[in-house]
């Protein structure tokens, strides 16, 4: 199972062009820079200063779930991009399973391929919905659409012999 977790972390991570990289350990609230980081995401050359953001001052996913209900599909975004990365159990995957019935294509894509990778089976649903979509993947370097990552993330969970 955590393999297909890192497997789907990578997935977000290269999709918005940044490296896999270590982070630090979790805290309880939403750290300061990365709610000011997720806020500001208005702009692609914003994607960096957000993945620095989430990896320098990890904390819990669940501290996200307000952001992730803004309305500036930018922010709501964001929130989940973050969420996604700082997911690691099962308790994660419950206080985010809300977010996969955002309006956002490309929000749902990112919370699903999180939650799926660990375990969540109506994340595997999501993805499988998502497969056709020909929305843009918002910060993708090369651009790839919402579907290509959901066909991913649904290949990677596959080779990783979790079917849910």
């Amino acid at each position: 199972m955590r393999t297909v977790l890192v497997i789907c972390v990578l997935l977000v991570l290269t999709a918005c062009g940044h490296p896999a990289s270590q982070a630090p350990a979790p805290s309880a609230t939403l750290p300061a820079p990365v709610a000011e980081a997720v806020r500001n995401l208005a702009a692609p050359d914003r994607i960096g200063a957000l993945n620095a953001a989430a990896h320098e001052h990890r904390g819990d996913p669940s501290s996200l779930v307000a952001l992730a209900r803004d309305p500036d599909v930018r922010v709501r975004f964001g929130a989940a991009y973050v969420a996604a990365l700082w997911a690691d159990d099962g308790r994660d995957a419950e206080a985010l399973a809300p977010l996969l019935q955002d309006e956002d294509e490309a929000t749902r894509a990112v919370v699903a391929g999180s939650l799926a990778g660990l375990g969540h089976a109506g994340a595997r649903t999501t993805l499988e919905g998502l497969r056709e979509s020909t929305a843009p993947m918002p910060f993708s370097d090369p651009p790839l659409t919402v579907g290509r990552f959901a066909a991913g993330a649904l290949a990677a969970i596959d080779a990783a012999g979790t079917r849910r």
